[in-house]
């Protein structure tokens, strides 16, 4: 069990992500690991570069597999019936 709340990362890796994305980098578990290693380069404070570091350790916590099988259950939805796949 972690001895932290979650919640507190996704903030942090969220900003990393969007950096990438405006950057027009890929974004997966590589670049955000190195975007988040740049963040904690780059922190103006002690306190801010450690939620980085705290962030890319619970980044770091899952494997490839772990994501790609946790990324499939979102993907499992089916559509509606009468939905003809053009969306207005």
């Amino acid at each position: 069990m972690f001895d932290h709340d979650d919640d507190q990362e996704k903030p942090v890796i969220g900003e990393a992500a969007l950096n990438l994305a405006m950057a027009g980098q890929d974004i997966n578990q590589r670049t955000l690991t190195e975007e988040l290693d740049l963040m904690a380069g780059n922190a103006i404070n002690a306190v801010r570069a450690e939620k980085i570091r705290k962030a890319k350790r619970w980044l770091n916590g899952f494997s490839q597999t772990d994501m790609r099988d946790k990324a499939g259950l979102h993907l499992k939805m089916k559509a509606d019936p009468d939905d003809d796949g053009k969306h207005h």
